[in-house]
This record gives C-alpha cells, sequence and structure tokens, in this order.
C-alpha cells in the first residue's frame, strides 16, 4: 500500500517568466532548527567567525549576524549575503527567552514584503529527525524559501538512520538537501553550492497559519517516509552502555565528582611549570630593565607599578588554561549535557530546573555569560532563582584569589597521592555549590512556586572524541578574555594604587623621610624595611585603608586587605596586583613571593598576620560576596530590575561579611 503523501495539498507558487526577480542569490540566510543541531558550528564554517558552541542548548542565546560571500551568477561580483544564527527552539510557540530570540525574527521577516529574498537553511538533528521536521514544516508554511541540512549525517548513520532525498524532493519539489559529512569544510562547500539554487527554489502558496499538533504528527511520519532505519552499528550500542554508568542515579554522581577532583589536582600539578617559567622571565625582565632605566619616578611606576601588574597577570593564565581545557573536553565530548540531564531531579528539590546546571557550570568561567544563559530556563521563577545564586558559583576570577591564599597557610605536600592544596581548592570549588544549592533552597521558601512544574527537555549529543581544533581555541578564548578584559583592569588599577601607595600629604611624608634621613625617592631598593612599611601607611592609600578598618577587623582584615577588597569590586583577580603593589614587591611580584611575605606578616603582637583563621575568613568572603560590578551591571539588565540588582548586591555581601565573621571568630579563638 503507497503511503499517504502528507504534503500533496501544499502545491507550489509558481512564477511567471516576467515575474522572476533578477536577484539570483538571497538577501539573508536564517540558520534555523533545533538546540544542540550544529547551527553555530556552521555559522562559524561559513563566515569565519568564533562563536561559542557546545553540546547543550542554550550556547546561543541571542542572534548572531555574519557575512557569507558568494559569486553572484548574474553579473560574476561577489556578493556579500547577511547570514544569521539564531537560537534554536523547538517550535513557533515561543515560551523561554532564548527561544523569543529566534522566533520574533522569524514571524518578523515572515510578515516583511521581501520574504522572497530571504533564504531559510533548516538544519536537521539527523539523529533525532522526527522533532526536527515537524518545526521544519512550521517554518515552510510561513512562506520561507528553504534549504534542508541534514546535519550529523554520519553520526546518524552509525544508528541506522539515513536520509532519502528522493523522498523528500518526491514531496517538497525541487527543495536543496544538503547531506553533511564527516568534514565540515566539505559541508560548507555543499552548503555554498546549494545556495546558488536560490532562484529554483519554490515557494509554499499556503502560509501563515500554524497548526502545530498536524505538524508534529506529520514530523513522526515524514520520518518514516524520508528516512530509511537500519540496525545501529556497535559503536550506538557501546555509548548506550555508557549512559547506564555516566547517567546511572549513584554512579553518575560519583563519576562527575571524581572528575572534578581530577581537574583540581590537574590545575595545581600541570600548570606548577609554566608558571614557574612565566614567573621567571617577568624577574629577570624587570631586573633587567632596573639595572638600564635611570633612578627616577618613570622608571619606579614601570618597575613597581607598571610590571608588577603584568605579572599579577601572566602568572594565573597556566590555571585558567588547564581549567577551561578541561570544561572544553567535557563539553565536547558531550558529557557535560549528560550531567545537566541528571541533575534535573536534583534541582527540581531546590525550586530549580535542570537547565540551570547550564549557567552553573558557565559560572566556573564568569558569572556574566552565564547569567544571560539562563534564558534557555522557559519558567521565569526558575530562571530568576537561577540568575539570583549564579553568583555564587566559583568563577575563574576567585581562582588566582584562592591560590595565593591557600599558598599562605597550607604547606605544600601530599596527603596520601592527593596534593594538600589541590584538596583545599577542591574543597572550596565544593562550598560554592553548597553556597548555590542553599541559596536556592532559602529564596524557593519567598518565591511562590507554580501550580504546574516546568518541563525540563533535552536531547543527549552522541558521545564523541573532543577536536583538538576545538578544545585549544576554547583555552585561548578565555584566556583571551582574562587577559584584556580584567588585565587591563588589573594593570591600571595596579598603576593607580602605586600611585597612592607612593604618595600621600606632604607633611607626613617629610617627617618620615627626617626619621630615616632620606632626602629623596632615589635607589628605593637601599631604603631601610621599616621606612617603606611607614610610607605605605601614611599614604593616601593607607589613609583610606585605615577608614574602611574597623569595620573589617572582626574578620580579621587590616588596612591592606581593606583597599584590596574595594579594588576587587572591579573584577575579584585584581586583589593579588593590588596585594603586589601594596606590599611593593617591586622586582620579586610573582604568586610564590607574595603568598611568602604575607605568610610571614607580623601583628604588632607577633602573631601571624595571615594566619588559617585571616586566610580561610578572606577565602569566605570572597566566595560569598558578590565582588564584581560586571554581574552587578547583567543582573540589573536580564531582570529589569535595579531594585533586584541591589537586593542581591547587599544580601550577598552582608552573607559574605556574617560568614567571615564567624569564620574567623570560631578560629581564632
Amino acid at each position: 500500500m503507497q503511503k499517504p503523501n502528507l504534503l500533496k495539498s501544499k502545491t507550489l507558487k509558481v512564477k511567471s517568466a516576467e515575474e522572476k526577480e533578477n536577484r539570483l542569490l538571497p538577501r539573508k540566510i536564517l540558520l534555523v532548527g533545533n538546540p544542540n543541531s550544529g547551527k553555530t558550528t556552521l555559522f562559524n564554517q561559513l563566515t569565519g567567525l568564533n562563536q561559542k558552541i557546545a553540546n547543550y542548548p542554550g550556547v546561543t542565546v541571542e542572534s548572531k549576524s555574519g557575512k557569507f560571500s558568494l559569486i553572484d551568477p548574474s553579473n560574476r561580483i561577489k556578493t556579500e549575503i547577511e547570514l544569521i544564527d539564531l537560537p534554536g527552539i523547538y517550535s513557533l510557540n515561543a515560551i523561554s527567552e532564548d527561544e523569543k530570540q529566534a522566533v520574533v525574527p522569524i514571524i518578523q521577516f515572515a510578515k516583511t514584503g521581501d520574504i522572497e529574498d530571504i533564504l531559510v537553511i533548516f538544519v536537521v538533528d539527523t539523529n533525532n529527525p522526527a522533532r526536527s521536521l515537524h518545526l521544519y514544516l512550521a517554518v515552510r508554511n510561513l512562506g520561507f524559501k528553504t534549504l534542508l541540512l541534514m546535519n550529523m549525517a554520519p553520526m546518524a548513520a552509525e544508528k541506522g538512520i539515513y536520509p532519502n532525498i528522493e523522498s523528500i524532493q518526491r514531496d517538497l519539489g525541487p527543495v536543496p538537501v544538503v547531506i553533511s559529512s564527516k568534514s565540515r569544510g566539505k559541508t560548507a562547500g555543499l552548503i555554498r553550492e546549494a545556495v546558488r539554487k536560490f532562484p529554483s527554489i519554490p515557494i509554499p502558496v499556503e502560509h501563515n497559519s500554524v497548526d502545530h499538533s498536524v505538524f508534529n504528527n506529520q514530523g513522526v511520519e515524514l520520518e518514516k517516509q524520508w528516512f530509511t532505519i537500519k540496525e545501529p552499528s556497535q559503536k550506538s550500542a557501546r555509548q548506550k552502555m555508557a549512559d547506564r554508568i555516566f547517567m546511572h542515579p549513584v554512579w553518575g554522581p560519583i563519576c562527575f565528582l571524581t572528575l572534578l577532583l581530577l581537574v583540581f589536582q590537574s590545575l595545581f600539578t600541570f600548570s606548577a611549570y609554566p608558571t614557574d617559567w612565566i614567573e621567571g622571565g617577568m624577574d629577570k625582565l624587570t631586573r633587567f630593565l632596573s639595572g638600564v632605566l635611570s633612578d627616577n619616578l618613570l622608571s619606579q611606576l614601570v618597575l613597581e607599578g607598571v610590571l608588577p601588574g603584568l605579572t599579577g597577570i601572566f602568572v594565573f593564565i597556566p590555571q585558567i588554561a588547564f581549567l577551561f581545557m578541561f570544561i572544553a573536553i567535557m563539553e565536547e565530548s558531550g558529557y557535560l549535557s549528560r550531567a545537566t540531564f541528571l541533575a534535573d531531579n536534583l534541582m527540581r528539590r531546590f525550586g530549580l530546573n535542570g537547565k540551570s546546571l547550564i549557567p552553573f557550570a558557565g559560572g566556573a568561567a564568569c558569572a556574566v555569560p552565564a547569567i544571560l544563559s539562563a534564558r534557555t530556563i522557559s519558567n521565569p521563577r526558575e530562571r530568576l532563582l537561577t540568575i539570583l545564586v549564579t553568583p555564587w558559583v566559583t568563577c575563574s576570577a576567585r581562582l588566582p584569589v584562592f591560590v595565593t591564599l591557600i599558598a599562605v597557610f597550607v604547606p605544600e605536600g601530599n596527603t596520601g597521592w592527593v596534593s594538600t592544596r589541590g584538596l583545599v581548592l577542591g574543597v572550596f570549588y565544593l562550598l560554592g555549590v553548597v553556597a548555590v544549592f542553599s541559596g536556592a533552597w532559602l529564596l524557593n521558601l519567598f518565591f511562590k512556586p507554580e501550580k504546574s512544574p516546568s518541563l525540563f527537555m533535552m536531547e543527549l549529543p552522541d558521545y564523541r572524541a573532543p577536536q583538538v581544533k576545538t578544545v585549544i581555541k576554547t583555552m585561548l578564548e578565555r584566556v583571551g578574555d582574562f587577559v584584556w578584559n580584567a588585565g587591563k583592569i588589573i594593570l591600571a588599577i595596579s598603576v593607580v594604587l602605586w600611585v597612592l601607595a607612593s604618595f600621600g600629604p606632604p607633611s607626613e611624608m617629610q617627617k618620615i623621610n627626617e626619621k630615616y634621613a632620606v632626602q629623596s625617592l632615589e635607589n628605593p631598593e637601599n631604603l631601610p624595611l621599616g621606612y617603606k612599611a611607614e610610607k605605605l601607611e601614611a599614604s593616601f592609600a593607607g589613609k583610606f585603608g585605615k577608614i574602611m578598618e574597623p569595620v573589617l577587623k572582626p574578620l580579621g582584615f587590616d588596612w591592606k586587605i581593606g583597599i584590596g577588597l574595594l579594588t576587587s569590586f572591579a573584577a575579584r583577580e585584581v586583589f593579588v596586583g593590588t596585594m603586589n603593589t601594596i606590599y611593593g614587591l617591586g622586582n620579586d611580584a610573582d604568586s610564590d613571593k607574595l603568598s611568602e611575605i604575607m605568610a610571614s606578616e607580623k601583628r604588632p603582637d607577633g602573631s601571624k598576620r595571615f594566619d588559617a583563621a585571616t586566610s580561610l575568613s578572606l577565602m569566605v568572603f570572597f566566595l560569598l560576596a558578590m565582588q564584581c560590578m560586571s554581574t552587578f551591571a547583567v543582573v540589573k539588565k536580564e531582570t529589569r530590575s535595579l531594585k533586584l540588582a541591589l537586593l542581591q548586591l547587599f544580601l550577598m555581601t552582608g552573607i559574605a561579611y556574617v560568614a567571615s565573621f564567624a569564620v574567623y571568630q570560631t578560629l581564632s579563638v
């Protein structure tokens, strides 16, 4: 019996020769498809840009635009076409914020009079065609010229799923159908050739009405018509076996925690060597310049302000690079999306959603893009809870602070085969997780839950070998973000602090000079240590720190730490550069030297300034306080409420103060 043709009623609109346009290439190309179908990968390949890609939905939370160049067949002139990468959607009924970023432009383009100049490249996840095809029919029904890309076809073939081009074009007419290759470059070439067929692509006559229930049923039926289903390969069977372990309710979390422990151990073990090389190189550069530069204020600015600031940036590059190398491997391999899915049951107990793990995972890099990725959460209440607690995830900006402070009070060595310092770092990352869920639980008590629970839907990608190129690119992007965005702030504040720490009220500075028989600032390295300490305390930086000291003293902090806390609001990692400048390390501005000086500093009573109580108190403060003006700004933007952003800032700071107070008062007894 012949299968029914579900598209038989959709006759095609054929224009007369006089009606055909002279334009042979589209004006715009829209990339449309489900989340995790490979749209952004194709976008990068066609435009040469470097948008973020990963194996879970929500990476693309807003539309991206780039240029796609082709030779126009009519005049042989290179033509630029605007290529727009829209966030992944499952239907034209937008629920979450990121879906609206895609659906609203699609509807707007469909209502314009020049829809015939627009081409939709619909990216089908060939591993799950039914889900993709019902959306394709809905988009096509709006009147767009469409090109079908059967993406991830090699992986689908391993599952026994094969697209049938003849069946597809029998129902749709001469609609270009591209089957992806293992080579991304070859797939992009096939897309370019297919776009040149733009004038011959038919336009559906009937459009502007959408019956989603019918389309959903059609998607299931069309999968039977347009695809040949065979027995899956052995590789597919092995992936199912792996999921029995990684998705197991007991073994899954154990595997995840074990993996995290290995990551934190690696941060100290693998990064130690490049960190030493960087510190040695910067030390040689500083000593070389100190030997060739004349003794004046400008050379002191370079040696004691600029170079310590640069060293404070560069020495933490290895830790950040290794951290995001492991995160990229988890993303690329398909493991991170499974951890997200596994977390859904746990998340719901705290009023969250399984998709909340996406912002939490992104928060390990930076809270700003992590909060933006919360747009994937359709439920407004769950999205708000996620935004409010995401800043408690231990981000990379806290890493330099934690590494420096751990080296102050934790001796170097191993507990069994585990690095003691790596273990402490892992504990603080775990405390960040505890803070996230504790905060969500408390907020869940104040926010009235929805009558009907939200749904969590995610397509688990296949396991795949991480591409070295993608992992390296992710590492370089994250390191670049740190060096450029945080680094320029660190350097600027380092210079400003050097000025504030070197100058003060003239009368007080003159008294100190007379006390130590110093007439000028020449040869500062030969000055006694007491002179430097008194000059710093009498400087403008010292005066400001003294104002803050009474408030911070119950936490075990002195005026120097107060200055560091203030400047770190620009970026948490600025704290280390601030302390480098305050302690006037000059030629010795590296993380080990700073930790040594902090560990050896004494209080007036002879006790250690940075004992375990003070160091842990300071780490807890950095763990729980907002300490980031960029995060404050993005929360205001995403919640559209200055009041809510201010409330979050003051609550987090207050909680950090109380927790640090409790830690210090308990341990200092």
